[in-house]
């Protein structure tokens, strides 16, 4: 059964401003919201009885206008039920329709008019339109949406999600429509399934495919968040993945990449791939952008892909590579040596996997490798890190928070708790790595 209710918004922290007053819909397990135009203090409402306070200067009036509407919307929604007209239609669409008939009160307070007077008083809202036409489901533009979305986010998800729109504008082409025409409501289970059978004809990887899964699905929550849709085709959709091949090092790897004796070319970026490991498995582009260690002997930096502010402990052997490695204008010279940090992570990619006993066929001929690890890529000194802090027992929470998962919900002194208790793993790790000390 449908109900409607008033509700103080005092959701965000507005100060001494007042909150806006929103009608307060409920119907089938889902709720919605719509403006009454009025902004009112907590102390000028009263919860429990649903209506002003004597603070309001204007209370009796606009109660009394509350009142009547409050009957009128139930009235609408008494006649809706009669003709079965809520068995058809969702939260959203009550609201919508309810708007459409009663457009809001904006009721202003004194000082926003001259003597406060009460501005559009309550419109009829009889007779209907006809139920066939004015029931006719809003369909809501899905790429406007996307676009939106995605350009809130970083430069570089940002691309991640230019790449599935590429993939929705072939999709869409290939099915005789446009993307521009694409609606929420069109994508259901079924559409979805066939995404998904078009992008593996290039993709055949399942967790390629599921990045462009997760992109829609996303869009999909952050339109619903803002009450934009109701329709969630991945209630009956699910993305599959498949389990990754292990990325990570053994500790007996690890010890033996450390000391192999590499080339002069491969020596740079074993030594660079060791630093990544000692600084708990940061990031290429930070990497690239340090500018210093603190008088106190840490990094700290503002991670590209999240925003969320890092501070690592940098140990003698971290220290003893930055020394080795430093930079002209950074920290360390990648920079100094390559155009930007995705250039150097093709180079630097490659360059890993030619760590290894080296053959040349006669003199000046040809020279082949045999690699120690045919698929390093520096995203194994993360993985490596973080599965050797495990075998040591180091709890799950602190192996999570050394690697920027989760949020921070506490206060400073627990995240300085917290940042101790990770240097204290990263030490382990490192003496377990190189010495041998559990």
């Amino acid at each position: 059964m449908a109900s409607i209710s008033l509700f103080l918004d005092t959701r965000s922290n507005r100060g001494n401003r007042p909150y806006p007053l929103k009608w307060y819909f409920f119907h089938n397990s889902r709720v919605a919201l719509l403006p009454t135009g009025l902004r009112i203090t907590k102390s000028q409402w009263d919860t429990k009885r649903q209506r002003l306070t004597q603070r309001h200067p204007n209370f009796r009036a606009i109660n009394q206008i509350l009142e009547a509407r409050m009957s009128q919307i139930n009235l609408v929604i008494a006649e809706w039920k009669i003709r079965s007209v809520l068995a058809n239609i969702d939260v959203m669409q009550l609201r919508d329709n309810v708007a459409h008939l009663l457009p809001p009160l904006a009721v202003y307070d004194p000082g926003l008019t001259p003597n406060g007077i009460i501005q559009s008083p309550i419109q009829p809202i009889f007779p209907y339109a006809p139920p066939t036409v004015f029931f006719e489901k809003k369909k809501t533009n899905f790429i406007s949406w996307f676009d939106r979305y995605a350009a809130t986010k970083s430069a570089r998800t940002a691309e991640v999600y230019e790449h599935t729109r590429r993939r929705l504008i072939a999709y869409t082409a290939e099915t005789g429509s446009r993307l521009e025409s694409l609606t929420f409501e069109d994508i259901t289970p079924m559409w979805l399934q066939g995404f998904d059978v078009f992008m593996a004809q290039t993709a055949p990887s399942a967790n390629s495919r599921a990045i462009h899964m997760r992109n829609i699905r996303t869009v999909f929550n952050s339109a619903i968040a803002e009450e934009l849709i109701t329709c969630y085709p991945f209630k009956r959709f699910k993305i599959k993945t498949t389990k990754t091949r292990k990325r990570s090092l053994s500790v007996d790897d690890i010890r033996l990449l450390a000391t192999y004796p590499c080339d002069s070319y491969t020596a740079y970026y074993r030594d660079l791939f060791m630093l990544i490991f000692y600084l708990i498995g940061i990031n290429l582009v930070d990497l690239c952008h340090l500018t210093d260690v603190t008088r106190d002997g840490r990094i700290e930096y503002k991670r590209a892909k999240t925003g969320r502010l890092y501070s690592v402990k940098v140990e003698p052997e971290a220290n003893a590579l930055i020394d080795k490695l430093h930079g002209k204008s950074w920290l360390i010279n990648i920079l100094d040596r390559y155009k930007n940090h995705r250039d150097f992570g093709k180079h630097f990619n490659a360059a890993l996997k030619n760590i290894g006993e080296t053959k040349r066929n006669g003199l000046g001929g040809k020279k082949t490798v045999n690699p120690l690890f045919p698929e390093l890529t520096t995203y194994w000194a993360r993985h490596s890190w973080a599965t050797i802090a495990a075998s040591l027992d180091i709890p799950k929470e602190t192996i999570a928070a050394a690697l920027g998962h989760g949020g921070n919900t506490v206060t400073d002194i627990y995240i300085d708790f917290d940042v101790r208790k990770i240097d204290e793993a990263n030490r382990r790790v490192i003496d377990w790595v190189l010495y041998g000390k559990k």
